[in-house]
């Protein structure tokens, strides 16, 4: 991490922990001029996964140099493994509204969600949607994950 930075600034690029923390991290490395790739992506995602700042993040994810769909994939998984597996589904969500494509990963996740809901419907929702995408043969489905 750039050296230049106060241990205030330090903490709070690694640390934030609210889309208005994030924001104040982002303002610090623009006005520095430092990478975009000082913040933790996993952090920008489960910050603003389910808030109302999840656009903010999508424009974020843009400029990283990692497909997005990996970092979004580590929040889905999270979701369908806590004691909210919905949150994965309504993730999901706006994935889609925010044309993000998903992979096999991104529907085993969803699915594992589904399971753990017992929502028969939103799994055929999920279903439909693997096999529109052609995942099938694809889809990464580990009870595991």
């Amino acid at each position: 991490m750039n050296s230049s930075f106060p241990s205030h600034a330090h903490s709070l690029l690694s640390n934030f922990n609210s889309p208005l923390e994030l924001k104040q991290a982002h303002a610090l490395l623009i006005k520095t001029n430092s990478p975009l790739s000082l913040l933790p992506a996993n952090r920008v995602a489960s910050v603003c996964a389910l808030s109302p700042d999840f656009s903010y993040a999508h424009k974020l994810f843009t400029q990283f140099p990692e497909p997005q769909i990996d970092v979004w994939n580590s929040c889905l998984k999270a979701f369908a493994e806590s004691d909210s597996p919905s949150d994965a589904i309504l993730l999901f969500g706006r994935l889609r509204e925010f044309d993000v494509l998903p992979n096999g990963f991104t529907c085993a996740f969803v699915l594992k969600a589904c399971t753990a809901l017992l929502d028969e419907k939103s799994g055929r929702i999920i279903h439909g949607f693997i096999e529109k995408l052609g995942f099938k043969r694809n889809l990464a489905f580990d009870p595991g994950c």
